[in-house]
């Protein structure tokens, strides 16, 4: 019996989870374009083509987890959400321009 509540559980989430709308685009790769060539021209680092990398992870698992969260939080209300993300990918913005954010593998 607890198999079969398992089991039905399961898959009501991965239900849920694939029918959930999937957040706005935003223009991460030019961003993380521009922030290269910043690194290259004006932080003289030496590991800029992996920070171009590691900027397009850390921005889009920025607006995945908001996203997500979001979502689950206020009952799919997607209004709220895409205010949400908004104001969110604004401050990821910020992070990646002042060269301050890191990509944590989820």
């Amino acid at each position: 019996m607890n198999t079969v509540v398992f089991i039905i559980g399961v898959l009501t989430f991965v239900l849920m989870v694939s029918s959930m709308p999937n957040p706005p685009s935003f223009p991460i790769k030019e961003i993380c374009a521009a922030y290269g060539e910043k690194c290259v021209n004006k932080l003289n680092r030496q590991d800029c083509p992996e920070r171009i990398i590691e900027c397009e992870k850390y921005a889009n698992q920025g607006i995945r987890t908001t996203w997500s969260f979001c979502m689950f939080s206020n009952n799919y209300d997607l209004a709220a959400c895409h205010e949400r993300i908004q104001i969110d990918f604004q401050i990821i913005q910020s992070w990646i321009s002042k060269d301050q954010f890191k990509y944590l593998p989820e």
